[in-house]
């Protein structure tokens, strides 16, 4: 288990933003991973990882810790991880250690771990991620730069294997409006197919049966009906990545 952020957006989280208690990081697009007894190891179903990114391993062998962070290819895109082209192109950006030899660190604030990460001397592959006291400063980086986001962190915090009210993660939408096709009936509230002029098969899911009544009601009449939607980028094919319907426009 991983420590986990909840999910806030700027303006929420500026309300309580103290700065002398908290850092922001980048948000990498890339692929939750620990390193944990000597194997580079998935938070999801991936599995083991080691034969996949063998130059990360390699990096770190003979360091005998649980470490945290992101498998993440340097791209002006969202890259597939899961793409075999990519994978000698990957670096891991660690940010956090679970433990050291023997001893748990998980109950120490993060400042204090963060200092024990930094006396390791990792070498690339492997990087620390950097850290930002200033969120106006590391935002304007973050829209200038093109991340997905942010991560903002309680330097007193310690380490919880679950979703923490001591980090957040403030990510960067974007927005595209898109003509939906059909609708697709699912396990819950079905899928919009769209597309935007140029790409065709643009999955949204819905969020509710709201919506689904209103696409249905406005096509009986007759109307054409678009989506507005936020997606955090494009992938190098072109496609939004997660994007998450915001309205219906009717038409």
């Amino acid at each position: 288990m991983v420590m986990k952020a909840v999910a806030t957006t700027i303006k929420e989280f500026e309300h309580y933003l103290n700065k002398d208690n908290f850092i922001l990081e980048r948000k990498f697009d890339g692929s939750r991973s620990i390193y944990l007894n000597g194997k580079l190891v998935s938070d999801k179903r991936d599995g083991f990882k080691e034969k996949r990114y063998p130059q990360i391993s390699q990096a770190l062998n003979g360091i005998n810790a649980i470490l945290d962070g992101e498998l993440w290819v340097k791209s002006d895109r969202v890259v597939e991880l899961s793409r075999t082209e990519n994978w000698n192109e990957a670096v891991f950006m660690v940010f956090d250690i679970q433990k050291l030899d023997d001893k748990d660190l998980t109950k120490l604030p993060l400042k204090e771990r963060r200092k024990i990460l930094e006396s390791l001397n990792l070498q690339p592959p492997i990087f620390l991620t950097k850290q930002y006291a200033n969120l106006k400063e590391a935002w304007d980086l973050a829209e200038k730069e093109n991340w997905e986001g942010l991560i903002a962190k309680d330097l007193n915090s310690p380490y919880l294997e679950k979703r923490s009210p001591y980090w957040f993660k403030l990510k960067r939408y974007k927005e595209a409006v898109v003509t939906i096709d059909k609708w697709e009936q699912g396990n819950t509230h079905g899928t919009f197919i769209c597309n935007d002029g140029i790409l065709n098969n643009i999955r949204v899911g819905t969020l509710s049966t709201k919506y689904v009544e209103e696409y249905l009601k406005a096509v009986k009449e007759g109307k054409r009906v678009d989506l507005e939607i936020q997606y955090l980028n494009k992938t190098t094919t072109g496609h939004y990545f997660q994007p998450i319907l915001k309205r219906l426009i009717i038409k």
